[in-house]
């Protein structure tokens, strides 16, 4: 903050002078920094709003993102020792949904401390929003070394952690932003160590290893170094990078028996697919949200094709990262977390936007004092509604309460909410029920194993976010697979509702309703 203690300090002195009769420069000179403060006051306190919800979630005994369960039951499974990576389609359905780094470092380090189920979900709820904050750093960083100065690259790494769809996603049990801060890590070596690019290949590879789909990167990576006519570097990075994700993959594979590959990449290609209309329409709360960073992205990209005739690593990384979230948005299970990369892939480029106004300002330019003052406007209007939203809705409000009594008093139980099933200490059976049908329904998983066993009544409890009687969708895939809940109804009765969540036990020995 001690940019803003001297500006202030700058603005003070200067409303002295003027009383004194000082010159009209120093006058002048405390103008120029006021008009620069609002931008940078509304990114650093939204930031830290963020932060604060963000650290205010971490214990608490709720789903923070509905696959958040999933990943905590393999990160337990790393701790305890067990096979990560199984053979789905054989029951149980317990699919591992990422790659290894960030789950294994949580169970690692909750194996390390001796952590109980809450003190292992805290503990990688943490990690991640470290992550985010870490991300926000190496925005910075990266500005920085892309050319922009030292406030204009804190004023766009600011722009960053206050968009709302980093609201759970940025502190959950999630890859997204662990990968992204690997990232964006391998960028910044890049831009500093062209001449070594087997470093950034192989941190690139690493965050490949947190969340498979971080790959808008190795690509915008290999198009600047081809662009900057380092060829032999180009074929390096690449060749690096195939062989590192290569040696990686075939190690896992070996492993885990076989089984690397089903959980995280076959797992999520056999899943149905939207078209492109629909991957926009889930795209557009980037834009709605995230106007002021991507406008000044639009402008930095313009402004390198004009005055270099070329395009340098955070313009490539952001177009290619456009490019990749609008692919991976065809998933029926894709959700806002795929806008968080190109949310931040554009706030580097945001910073050099902001930098070039702000010194034509301090050139005295007419253009740049009008620029700079449309910013200071622009991010009040921006700025405002998010602190709103991080001081009432950011972080996590438990609805109500799991059925975690419930379920611990049953000896089996098939639950959409896999959480509540490990927060009752009960085995999991369905890791995520929409994933199995999503597989299901592309016929790339067979649940009649699963509906058999619900006809003859294995378990004693069976806990739905719906009514059983209808059909829910999600991107016209049903979010529990339609056939066992056929086999739900037919077989099982009401036995009360906890919260938001439907209670089923076999018929003939209901439950209490509650």
């Amino acid at each position: 903050m001690t940019f803003l203690t001297r500006g202030a300090a700058v603005t003070a002195d200067a409303v002295i002078a003027a009383k004194d009769g000082a010159t009209p420069a120093r006058v002048w000179l405390a103008l120029r920094v006021v008009a620069k403060l609002p931008l940078l006051v509304v990114g650093l306190v939204a930031s830290a709003l963020f932060v604060l919800a963000g650290a205010g979630s971490l214990g608490v005994a709720w789903p923070i993102t509905n696959p958040e369960g999933a990943i905590l039951a393999a990160v337990l499974r790393v701790r305890d020792g067990e096979p990560l990576y199984q053979d789905f389609r054989q029951f149980p359905h317990l699919i591992t949904p990422y790659p290894p780094v960030q789950i294994v470092a949580s169970g690692l380090l909750s194996r390390m401390f001796g952590l109980d189920l809450l003190g292992t979900l805290g503990l990688a709820r943490g990690l991640t929003l470290a992550s985010s904050v870490a991300c926000a750093v190496l925005l910075g960083l990266l500005a920085r070394a892309a050319g922009a100065g030292v406030l204009a690259a804190v004023a766009g790494a600011a722009l960053f952690l206050p968009l709302p769809f980093l609201d759970a996603w940025g502190f959950a049990v999630r890859p997204d932003t662990p990968s992204l801060a690997l990232t964006l890590l391998a960028a910044l070596l890049l831009i500093r160590s062209p001449d070594r690019p087997w470093l950034a290949a192989a941190v690139s590879v690493l965050a490949f290893f947190t969340k498979q789909t971080v790959v808008a990167f190795p690509v915008a990576a290999t198009l600047w170094l081809l662009w900057e006519g380092r060829r032999t570097a180009a074929a390096r990075f690449v060749v690096a990078w195939a062989v590192l994700a290569g040696l990686g993959i075939g190690a896992l594979e070996f492993v885990t028996g076989g089984h690397y590959v089903s959980n995280t990449i076959l797992a999520h290609l056999n899943t149905p697919k939207n078209g492109f209309d629909l991957a926009l329409r889930d795209f557009m709360p980037l834009p709605e949200v995230g106007w002021l960073p991507l406008g000044l992205a639009a402008v930095a990209v313009a402004g390198e094709l004009v005055g270099r005739g070329k395009l340098g690593v955070p313009a490539l990384y952001w177009l290619a990262s456009v490019a990749v979230a609008l692919v991976t948005l065809r998933n029926t299970g894709s959700d806002e977390n795929y806008l968080i990369e190109p949310a931040a892939a554009a706030c580097p480029l945001a910073a050099l936007a902001i930098g070039w106004i702000w010194r034509q300002t301090d050139r005295g330019a007419l253009a740049g004092v009008a620029g700079t003052l449309a910013l200071a406007v622009a991010g009040l209007a921006w700025g405002l509604p998010l602190w709103s939203y991080w001081r009432e809705e950011g972080g996590v409000y438990p609805s109500g309460r799991l059925p975690v009594e419930e379920i611990a008093r049953a000896d089996s139980v098939l639950s959409q909410e896999p959480l509540a099933v490990l927060l009752a200490g009960r085995p999991l059976v369905v890791s995520d029920t929409f994933h199995v049908s999503q597989l299901a329904t592309t016929g790339y998983l067979d649940v009649r194993d699963l509906e058999t066993r619900i006809k003859r009544s294995e378990f004693d409890l069976i806990v739905l976010s719906s009514d059983v009687s209808a059909t829910r969708w999600w991107k016209r895939v049903p979010i529990f697979p339609e056939t066992l809940r056929r086999a739900i109804k037919d077989v099982y009765v009401p036995a009360g509702r906890v919260g938001q969540y439907w209670l089923y036990a076999p018929e003939g020995r209901p439950r209490r309703m509650r």
